[in-house]
């Protein structure tokens, strides 16, 4: 099933506008602030029921209400009415939370990814998990909330003595299951995002991920991190956090072994994340591909190669000009120039 029109009234800056779309690659072309993004953006709202963006401004300025109706090529029609912060899709009647068909976005935010501090990172594994693994947000949440009292006691070291001990067993017993998750989790990703690394760029760097723990993540973890936490109380005391424990974990990208941070290029490392996105997509069904700007700061080769990695899906492509890439392309596709 493919998205076969799109039409936005009164979204964002768009007043009336109707979209027709091939079930192949869908190239938007035009220059900044023309309104490429909140296509892409309507779109992944239908997916999904939420934005990327900020939510301000859904609404065209002046008006009370935006709308977007969306048909597929089974003939099926989906409507969301968007009033203030409410959205609906009307023919379910229902609020616009659960996602509705699977959707991979590339936007150039995201490849702060990379040099952001090792929270993001940690972050956007435990998103992925989550998705793929029952229950496991749930632990997260367990676990950040008995971190929050565990570091309120260090800091007010009110009946400290008494209660640490249950605040640490509960994270050693947390902890090994959200790093063991993670550790599973970059392991396949490492597995998979070197081929398909070399298919786009078509060099031969060797790029690595791995999982950074001051632990030995296996069947040993909770003891270990049981052990490390009363043996760093006063370290814990004097500081007011917690030190130690998967919240302190990171993820490192590497090329040739060293930190991408430090010697990649930045078209090397947009390069990585979208091999991390085609690695996403493998896991999902037909999932429909919006990739943001994604041929700045890739040479014509690697443009073409990014075509290519997602032909078997529907995807949606935002470029400010046009591209020797469209001449070139086999399959079906349709450009939409503003």
């Amino acid at each position: 099933m493919t998205i076969t029109n799109l039409r936005l009234a009164q979204f964002r800056n768009f007043y009336d506008q109707s979209f027709d779309f091939s079930k192949g690659v869908n190239i938007i072309i035009g220059p900044n602030a023309v309104g490429k993004t909140s296509l892409l953006e309507a779109i992944y709202l239908m997916c999904t029921g939420s934005t990327f963006r900020a939510e301000e401004n859904l609404v065209q300025e002046g008006q009370k209400w935006a709308r977007i109706d969306i048909n597929y090529s089974d003939n099926k029609t989906r409507t969301l009415k968007i009033t203030g912060d409410n959205k609906l899709f009307e023919e379910e009647k229902q609020s616009a939370k659960r996602p509705k068909r699977p959707v991979i976005l590339f936007e150039p935010n995201e490849l702060f990814l990379f040099y952001q501090n090792p929270n993001a990172r940690r972050e956007y594994v435990d998103t992925r998990v989550a998705s793929a693994k029952r229950g496991y947000s749930n632990t997260v949440t367990q676990y950040k909330r008995a971190l929050a009292h565990r570091n309120k006691l260090l800091k007010t070291r009110r009946g400290a003595t008494e209660t640490m001990f249950v605040w640490d067993l509960k994270l050693a017993e947390l902890g090994q299951q959200i790093a063991t998750e993670r550790k599973q989790y970059v392991s396949q990703l490492n597995k998979h995002i070197n081929p398909i690394y070399q298919k786009i760029s078509n060099h031969k760097e060797e790029v690595s991920v791995e999982y950074v723990s001051s632990l030995s993540v296996d069947s040993s973890y909770t003891t270990n991190l049981l052990k490390k936490l009363q043996d760093n109380l006063h370290k814990d005391f004097e500081t007011g956090y917690t030190n130690f424990g998967p919240h302190r974990d990171d993820i490192a990208f590497k090329i040739f072994g060293k930190g991408v941070k430090t010697i990649a290029s930045r078209g090397e490392i947009r390069t990585i994340m979208l091999a991390m996105k085609k690695i996403e997509a493998d896991q999902l069904e037909n999932p429909v591909i919006l990739l943001d700007d994604v041929f700045s700061e890739l040479d014509s080769l690697r443009r073409q190669r990014v075509v290519g990695l997602f032909g078997a899906n529907q995807v949606f492509i935002t470029t400010t000009e046009a591209d020797l890439v469209i001449k070139k392309l086999s399959a079906p596709h349709s450009t939409i120039v503003f």
